[in-house]
């Protein structure tokens, strides 16, 4: 089972989806297929939403601030469908998972969508220039 400030730690790390894959996890250990995949389909959808909005955002805005706020939204995501099955498990003396295992979940997730991003950058300048800000294809 992972933490609420595990969960916030891995998404600063490895992005809104490292996150959404850990609350993921913490159903898949209650059995809880339907709230697995909803939260798999928030997950799709908040990614979408950071990686295509942040495209357009202005070239001086502070990465670690964006990246604090979209942590701190998955965390309240976790604290209000998780928060009391959380309490609950720790209550009744079970471990939490390893803050290593956390670490290298949030590195793979970061690495997987640094090499999306190049990818979906690298073929949107290649056949659809126009839709991209003019900053983004001053080194193409």
């Amino acid at each position: 089972m992972y933490t609420l400030n595990q969960i916030l730690g891995t998404t600063l790390l490895g992005g809104p989806l490292a996150g959404i894959h850990l609350m993921v996890k913490n159903y898949y250990v209650f059995d809880m297929p339907m709230q697995m995949k909803s939260m798999r389909l928030y997950g799709y959808s908040i990614t979408a939403l950071v990686i295509f909005g942040s495209i357009y955002l202005p070239e001086n805005t502070p990465g670690i601030g964006f990246a604090a706020i979209i942590a701190g939204i998955i965390r309240m995501i976790a604290k209000e469908k998780q928060g009391e099955l959380i309490d609950v498990f720790f209550e009744k003396g079970f471990a939490k998972e390893s803050n290593w295992k956390c670490f290298g979940i949030g590195l793979i997730f970061m690495l997987a969508t640094f090499f999306a991003l190049f990818l979906v950058i690298f073929m949107m300048s290649i056949y659809t220039p126009m839709l991209l800000p003019e900053w983004l294809l001053e080194d193409v």
